[in-house]
């Protein structure tokens, strides 16, 4: 059985991160904030679709279930490819000696073996848009904050990335086709190859890259409560130490922060007298 520590904080009113466990898988989910209309709120989207894989796992391999779960919630929700809300998907699965890694979206894996830190992290989104990309954090950059304008060139940048979702020319992410689930980053490792394993959305992984004074390994053994004192000080860090986006240019001033600690991805199991 593989043991798994969750915290999470919001970044506002909601949160649209979703972290489900099971006894040998762990799904991290972000559903992505809209700065442009969508019908279906986010987080419900991404916990749909978090149960869906769910239960899906036991029996399917991780690409298989992610586009069986993204095909009955576009069925559920009344969903159209390029009008609906989307979320990223990273899976840790535990079979037997093997570990299945998975990440459709830009929440990272960061795992290892003992001291050793290594991450799956898809990140093709940020080829997408590099020209409004680059405007808006070279406009936080001077100093601008979050005007009506950075939300004005947000709205512009979803626009542009929508005309490229789930594209062969563009990135590919979880939202109402299933198709997408194949083109996630998959990867199979012996259990000696992975020991721990940190899971996380990028609300709470990229301002912890700045206040981080621990090694991953290390964050891989933490409590909930050392895990949930991580977040608030990422969250301090934005509001007290760059309440304006100068050092780390963001889309607001705090994305919602999900991590996931799992000191044993292969723990020996309990003992029963």
């Amino acid at each position: 059985m593989m043991r798994a520590i969750t915290a999470q904080l919001a970044g506002g009113e909601f949160n649209a991160d979703r972290v489900l466990v099971a006894d040998n898988a762990v799904i991290v989910l972000d559903g992505a904030t809209p700065f442009v209309p969508v019908d279906v709120d986010p987080g419900q989207y991404a916990e749909t679709l978090g149960d869906g894989i769910l239960k899906r796992l036991p029996y399917m391999a991780i690409p298989d279930a992610v586009a069986a779960a993204i095909e009955s919630t576009s069925q559920t929700l009344r969903l159209q490819p390029g009008k609906s809300p989307s979320s990223t998907v990273s899976i840790l699965h535990v079979s037997e000696q093997e570990a299945h890694l998975y990440a459709l979206g830009d929440s990272p894996i960061r795992y290892g073996a003992q001291s050793d830190e290594r991450v799956l992290s898809d990140s093709r989104i940020d080829a997408i848009g590099p020209s409004l990309r680059k405007l808006y954090q070279s406009r936080l950059r001077a100093g601008y904050g979050f005007d009506r304008a950075h939300y004005r060139i947000l709205a512009k940048l979803q626009h542009e990335q929508s005309r490229y979702r789930n594209r062969p020319s563009g990135y590919w992410i979880a939202e109402a086709d299933p198709k997408a689930a194949y083109r996630g980053l998959l990867l199979t490792l012996p259990s000696e190859s992975i020991h721990w394993a940190v899971m996380g959305t990028d609300g709470a992984m990229d301002p912890l890259e700045a206040v981080l004074s621990a090694s991953w390994p290390v964050v891989a053994l933490y409590d909930e409560k050392q895990l949930q004192e991580l977040l608030l000080q990422a969250h301090d860090w934005e509001r007290r130490s760059d309440p304006g986006a100068v050092m780390m240019p963001r889309a607001k001033p705090h994305d919602d922060k999900s991590l996931v600690a799992v000191p044993e991805v292969f723990a020996e199991p309990e003992q029963t007298i």
